[in-house]
């Protein structure tokens, strides 16, 4: 038989109960003063939440910094794939310009053997 809800988490009783079966909040006056240090005045509910703030604050900390480091790892990936396609088209260009060089040169050649075979 439940006779109340526990004004810390909300959840119903049993008759008789000194403190929440659920989330350990005292629930008479004699139970309050049992169970809490004589300095404290905040309610055992409201510790564990402070608690539990920590923690999901330590926990979302360290969330962060994964995301980061995520974010890094794909960039410096990123950076690498740039420069290797960098490296690449480099090697394409001087290979062309060094392939037109020789055909001019051998253009030249055939024209000025040409030149040489009318003239002579």
């Amino acid at each position: 038989m439940t006779i109340g809800t526990c004004p810390a988490c909300g959840r119903a009783h049993a008759a008789g109960a000194e403190v929440c079966p659920h989330c350990g909040e005292p629930l008479t006056a004699v139970a309050r003063i049992l169970a809490g240090p004589a300095g404290s005045r905040s309610p055992r509910w409201l510790e564990q939440n402070r608690k539990a703030a920590r923690n999901l604050k330590k926990a979302e900390a360290l969330s962060s910094e994964a995301r980061f480091g995520a974010l890094l790892d794909t960039d410096r990936r990123r950076l690498e794939a740039e420069r290797s396609l960098a490296a690449r088209t480099e090697t394409r260009e001087r290979r062309a310009v060094l392939l037109a060089g020789i055909l001019i040169g051998l253009v030249a050649a055939l024209a000025s053997g040409a030149l040489l075979a009318i003239l002579f």
